[in-house]
């Protein structure tokens, strides 16, 4: 069983008050790369924690697997997706919460995964 901490990226994820998660997903190339670079940079105060989930997915040593199970657990589909089984939440104020997108990071242990359009890219 896996812990990953869910991290959605803040409305002001740029200093310049630019929103970094519109343009990350039309981003290619080196521009991509700077946007991570970003994420990186900003992940202690432009992120907020929102969730804790327990993956039960079997561990076969791809993360990946896990990644997406608690990707698919956090999306607004029908329901509030916090009325699903396996996540304690934090900080214990209450907190706004949208679906997981792109450039929004879940981290597992020490790694850092950022959501891409397709997949998860480590930072």
């Amino acid at each position: 069983m896996k812990h990953i901490a869910i991290y959605h990226a803040k409305p002001d994820m740029l200093p310049d008050g630019k929103l970094m998660l519109a343009e990350y997903g039309w981003a290619t190339g080196e521009r991509r790369e700077e946007l991570r670079q970003l994420a990186r940079m900003f992940f202690a105060t432009r992120y907020e924690l929102v969730a804790i989930y327990r993956s039960s997915v079997e561990d076969t040593g791809d993360i990946t697997n896990h990644l997406e199970k608690a990707y698919s657990k956090t999306q607004h589909i029908g329901e509030d997706w916090r009325d699903n089984e396996g996540f304690h939440f934090l900080p214990a104020r209450p907190v706004l919460v949208r679906s997981t997108s792109i450039g929004d990071i879940m981290q597992v242990g020490d790694a850092l995964y950022i959501v891409e359009p397709i997949g998860y890219s480590k930072l």
